[in-house]
């Protein structure tokens, strides 16, 4: 069907002067309810719904400049290197994942570690503060609700103050995650794209769906159909579950009540994730695999103590001396892997 289908698209009213004209596509094939499904098997499905699949928010971020620079750079290291498309998308992934994220995730370790360092400083500072405002409460009678609000006020000028000094505010963490969010998704948004012929269908695209089509591996010899095995879905959901709980330990996350609900609410997203990849092109499956597998590998690698002195990340009390033990226990736990002792 795909052979018979796919020549309708090369036809000029499709490519005429780059753009879609709907009225001289044939209508004589039904759109089905599965889009992505369709899309890898099915030319003229891909042409007549590629537009309605690309609209509002979806057609603003697909047709951003970001997005054009990431689809360029997937392109040049597939034409430049003469590699296939599977192992371009893993090679720009890797390569993204260092020279990016690699950086910006050691500028948060130095920054937390810094913030962690002045607890000690600030525990000394709001005693002090403290006792003051407990004088002037007395001298001024004043109530409980105008002391607590004296105390707040003071204490949080001093933090302030400890933060300029050692250039460690929080906010730069909150900016650092900001940050990389929207370069993951002008990556995911460049994959989609190349795999149904997006933003709009013209030579460059058509070639990119065609190589795509043909360049897998394995199992996936076509990447913009599905994974049919499963594999990269599983694959996905244990490395997203195994990286939390890497992340957890690198960023030394306190084990209080908001943070188990947070963590056991991150998991059943990640388990609801897992179905839906498994109906994603799978070069958007290998991209976030090879994606979770590198940001794992990070991580696993600043949590070496000789690794963070190595990248002069300061060194605190709360640090691990024997990280990968701690952490092959929680992962045991987590996976119900641990042996029960009898008592």
């Amino acid at each position: 069907l795909h052979q018979r289908l796919h020549p309708k698209i090369l036809k000029t009213p499709v490519l005429c002067n780059k753009s879609i004209v709907l009225t001289k596509i044939s209508n004589n094939y039904p759109i089905p309810a599965n889009h992505v499904r369709q899309y890898s098997n099915s030319g003229a499905t891909i042409v007549n719904d590629t537009l309605r699949y690309n609209n509002g928010i979806f057609q603003i971020i697909s047709e951003s400049i970001i997005v054009e620079w990431v689809t360029e750079a997937f392109r040049f290291m597939h034409y430049q290197t003469g590699l296939p498309w599977w192992a371009s998308i893993l090679l720009t992934t890797i390569l993204s994942r260092t020279f990016i994220n690699l950086p910006l995730n050691i500028l948060d370790l130095h920054n937390k570690a810094k913030q962690q360092n002045l607890k000690g400083e600030m525990m000394d500072i709001a005693e002090r503060i403290r006792k003051q405002v407990d004088r002037e409460a007395v001298l001024s009678q004043l109530s409980a609700a105008r002391t607590i609000y004296l105390y707040t006020c003071e204490f949080s000028k001093e933090q302030k103050k400890l933060y300029i000094r050692e250039n460690c505010h929080p906010f730069k963490s909150v900016a650092i995650v900001l940050l990389q969010a929207p370069i993951w998704i002008s990556f995911s948004v460049a994959i989609r794209n190349m795999c149904f012929m997006l933003p709009q269908i013209d030579p460059a695209t058509v070639k990119d769906f065609q190589e795509l089509s043909t360049g897998g591996f394995g199992w996936i010899q076509n990447l913009t159909d599905i994974d049919h095995f499963f594999i990269f879905p599983i694959l996905f959901g244990l490395s997203n579950l195994v990286l939390m709980e890497v992340n957890y330990m690198l960023f030394r996350v306190t084990d209080s009540r908001f943070n188990r609900i947070y963590k056991n609410f991150c998991r059943i997203l990640i388990l609801c994730f897992v179905p839906l990849m498994s109906w994603l092109p799978s070069c958007l499956s290998l991209f976030w695999v090879t994606n979770n597998l590198c940001a794992m590998s990070q991580s696993l690698l600043l949590l070496s103590p000789k690794v963070r002195r190595l990248f002069r990340i300061p060194k605190t009390d709360i640090e691990h001396r024997h990280p990968y033990e701690k952490l092959q226990e929680r992962l045991l736990d987590v996976f119900y892997l641990k042996k029960s002792t009898k008592v």
